[in-house]
C-alpha cells in the first residue's frame, strides 16, 4: 500500500505502468499550438479493448488506436453534436457535421501523453491526455 509521504515523493506511484494498457477515462486538454491555458478546451475519453470514444461540448469522437513504443496513434471519425450556431467553427475550424481527426501524442508518464491533433484543411491542435481513472465496473461500457 502506497501511503502519502510515499505519493508526495512519487505522484505516479498510483498509477499503473505503462504496458498496464490504456483501459480506462482520460480528461483531455487542447487547443492551439501556443496558446495560453485558459484558452485551451476540455474533454473526455474512454478507452476499452482496442476502441477509443470521447467528446467535449461540442463534438464527439470514436475510432481505434494503437500503442507503439510509447506512441499512441488513432484515426477518429468526429461528429458535431449540436448544431453550429452562428457559425460557430470550434477548435477544428470547420462547420462539417463530420470528419476525421488523426492523433499521435507520446507518453511522458504512465498517466500522461502529449502531442496532436490533426484535420485535413484545418489547424493542429496540440492535446494534453490526463488518465483520471483505470478501468473498472464503473467506467466500463455496458
Amino acid at each position: 500500500m502506497v501511503n502519502a509521504w510515499q505519493m508526495a515523493a512519487d505522484p505516479f506511484a498510483m498509477l499503473p505502468p505503462m504496458n498496464a494498457g490504456l483501459e480506462g477515462l482520460w480528461t483531455l486538454r487542447f487547443g492551439r499550438f501556443g496558446c495560453r491555458d485558459e484558452e485551451t478546451h476540455g474533454g473526455i475519453l474512454h478507452i476499452e479493448e482496442d476502441r477509443m470514444a470521447g467528446g467535449d461540448g461540442h463534438f464527439l469522437f470514436h475510432g481505434g488506436y494503437t500503442l507503439d513504443d510509447g506512441t499512441l496513434s488513432a484515426s477518429l471519425q468526429a461528429v458535431r453534436h449540436g448544431a453550429a450556431q452562428g457559425g460557430y467553427r470550434g477548435m477544428f475550424d470547420t462547420l462539417d457535421a463530420t470528419f476525421r481527426l488523426e492523433f499521435t501524442a507520446e507518453a511522458l508518464s504512465p498517466g500522461q501523453f502529449e502531442g496532436r491533433i490533426r484535420r485535413d484543411g484545418g489547424p493542429d491542435l496540440r492535446v494534453v491526455m490526463r488518465r483520471f481513472e483505470p478501468l473498472s465496473q464503473r467506467s466500463r461500457i455496458v
